[in-house]
C-alpha cells in the first residue's frame, strides 16, 4: 500500500498517466466527471484514448453536464456509464488498471476533474497485486454491483439518447 496526494510534479493526473501506459483495460468510478480535465497537459482521457487503451467511465448524471459528454464522445475506446435512479447517488472513486502482470488500483477521494487530479488536496491509496487475487475480486465485484445502477449513456463513440 502506498499513500498518494497531490504536490508540485507528481500528482494524481501523473500517476494515473503513467499507469495507462502499460494497461490493457481500465475503469473509473467517479461521482464527479468534468470536461476541464481534458485541460490538464496530462489528462488520462486523451492519453487512454491516444493509446487505444479501452476505458469505462461511472459517474453520477446529475454531476456530468451534457457539454461533457458531448466532448468526451470525440475520444476513441472511451465508455461512459451514468447513474439510471436519481435516488443513486455513486460518491466511491475508484481508478482501476489491469494490465498484463496484475492490477492497480487508487482508491480514494480524487473525482475525475482537473482540480482533483492536480491541484486539489486529495489523498488516495494505491493497491498493487495479481488477477485473482481476494483483493482483485473485491474491487471486480464492486464495479460489477455498479452495474445494476448504471445505464450507458455511449459506448465506444456510439451515443444513446438520455
Amino acid at each position: 500500500m502506498k499513500l498518494i496526494f497531490n504536490e508540485k510534479n507528481k500528482d494524481h493526473a501523473n500517476l494515473i498517466c503513467g499507469l495507462i501506459d502499460k494497461s490493457v483495460k481500465i475503469m473509473i468510478c467517479s461521482s464527479h466527471f468534468k470536461k476541464d480535465i481534458l485541460e490538464l497537459p496530462s489528462s488520462p482521457i486523451k492519453v487512454a484514448s491516444d493509446r487505444n487503451v479501452s476505458v469505462e467511465i461511472m459517474s453520477n448524471r446529475q454531476n456530468t453536464k451534457p457539454e461533457t459528454i458531448n466532448e468526451i464522445k470525440q475520444y476513441a475506446g472511451i465508455s461512459l456509464f451514468v447513474t439510471l435512479k436519481r435516488s443513486s447517488y455513486l460518491h466511491s472513486k475508484i481508478y482501476y488498471f489491469e494490465h498484463e502482470n496484475g492490477f492497480t488500483a487508487l482508491i480514494g477521494s480524487a473525482n475525475l476533474t482537473k482540480g482533483a487530479l492536480s491541484t486539489n488536496e486529495e489523498l488516495s491509496v494505491l493497491i498493487e497485486d495479481k488477477l485473482n487475487s481476494p483483493q482483485h475480486e473485491e474491487i471486480i465485484n464492486y464495479f460489477k454491483r455498479l452495474n445494476s445502477v448504471f445505464i450507458s449513456v455511449f459506448r465506444l463513440g456510439t451515443c444513446i439518447v438520455l
